[in-house]
């Protein structure tokens, strides 16, 4: 008797499974009769990116990089060639150079990355952005990661590490010299130059100079944009000499 109880519970135990599987549909079928409907289906709507529509300003664009999620894209989606890329970045690094604050070294990686740079609580709020980074993993470590606008080919965003010793005697004044160098070759390249000095003299501008433990200078700028409100970018230089740029909200 007990041999017969347990292939009878095996078989209700699967009925009970194949009930469980059919029941939503067994359901959804009698609702859809009672309002005199039946089920119906369609192909799933490919939803197309259309990157068009946003005319941001430049504050805007570097505003929505303070909280923007990114996400790749295909180059054939930007306006910008790879060429275009290249052309932008080496226009960038050599006014780097010719300042004194940059040396170029050979990538042993490079990369070159299409994005799209949305806002997460609002995603028709984007913009379209090529990634570029430089990897060299011979002595001196060195890597550089540059953030470029695909509508007007100027640089949003950069982002430079190298892995040196360096005299705390003389940091303070390096790092001053790399950040006035550094902003003026940034702001000029933006268009915000003129903006920035007429915010200043208003005392509209909070500017925000501040040397840290470790050998790192920072230096914080207020802007205000037309479609995000108020925010800040943030330059940090370390006695190696690296650099980079930081959005703050």
């Amino acid at each position: 008797m007990k041999k017969l109880k347990m292939p009878l519970a095996i078989v209700l135990t699967v009925v009970l499974l194949l009930l469980c599987a059919v029941l939503p549909k067994f359901v959804s079928s009698i609702i859809d009769i009672k309002s005199g409907q039946s089920p119906s289906y369609t192909d799933m709507v490919t939803i197309q990116l259309d990157l068009r529509g946003n005319s941001f300003t430049t504050t805007d664009k570097l505003a929505l990089m303070c909280t923007a999620e990114a996400t790749n894209i295909s180059q054939d989606q930007m306006t910008m060639s790879e060429d275009d890329v290249h052309a932008a970045v080496t226009t960038f690094l050599k006014q780097l150079e010719s300042a004194g604050i940059f040396s170029g070294f050979e990538p042993t990686v490079l990369s070159i990355q299409p994005k799209l740079m949305f806002d997460l609580t609002d995603s028709s709020q984007h913009i379209a952005v090529w990634t570029v980074s430089f990897t060299c993993d011979e002595k001196p470590y060195q890597s550089l990661l540059l953030d470029i606008d695909d509508e007007t080919g100027q640089i949003l965003c950069v982002s430079y590490n190298i892995y040196r010793s360096y005299e705390m005697e003389t940091v303070w004044e390096h790092n001053a010299m790399v950040i006035d160098a550094l902003t003026d070759i940034y702001f000029s390249q933006l268009g915000l130059v003129e903006a920035m000095n007429t915010a200043a003299i208003n005392s509209e501008q909070i500017y925000d100079y501040n040397e840290v433990d470790g050998g790192v200078t920072e230096a914080v700028y207020m802007f205000e944009s037309p479609l995000f409100g108020e925010f800040y970018i943030q330059f940090t230089v370390d006695g190696a000499g690296g650099f980079s740029t930081v959005f703050l909200q």
